[in-house]
């Protein structure tokens, strides 16, 4: 498999199918999401928070592992390029679900959102380092630092 295929299985298909399931679930109707949300047990206001947080930490790992393979640049240069993905596919969420019948955007889910792009990028970032001062740094490449 060439280096230009195996880059787009490996690097872009999560970050995009990862993006594509965000954007079904905000598309959804508000009785749909309440059903979802109960079959999978979050009902009480913060556990959906927790939530938002937890698929944005996800999508901030997919833009981080992305962004550090196909451009290696430098740390502060990649976490302002994974922020700044997230903070604007956080906005354009909203922006979807403000055009579905019945759903609202709300400020609090993009600065939920915000905040778990942040613990995400943290996270990866940790977990990269960790894993490359093991010897495993192939499993999930690190930011250079700045010269």
């Amino acid at each position: 498999m060439n280096s230009t295929i195996r880059k787009v299985c490996l690097y872009w298909t999560p970050l995009l199918i990862w993006m594509g399931l965000i954007f079904y679930g905000s598309g959804l109707s508000p009785t749909e999401v309440e059903m979802t949300y109960l079959d999978v047990g979050l009902s009480r206001p913060w556990q959906l928070t927790v939530a938002h947080i937890g698929e944005f930490a996800v999508l901030a790992a997919f833009f981080y592992r992305l962004i550090v393979v196909l451009d290696r640049w430098h740390q502060k240069g990649t976490a302002l390029a994974v922020l700044s993905g997230c903070i604007f596919y956080a906005v354009f969420d909203e922006a979807h679900q403000a055009l579905v019948p019945g759903r609202v955007p709300a400020l609090f889910d993009v600065l939920s959102d915000v905040l778990g792009a942040s613990a995400g990028l943290v996270l990866t970032d940790t977990a990269a380092r960790w894993l490359r001062g093991r010897g495993w740094g192939h499993f999930l490449p690190v930011a250079r630092t700045m010269p």
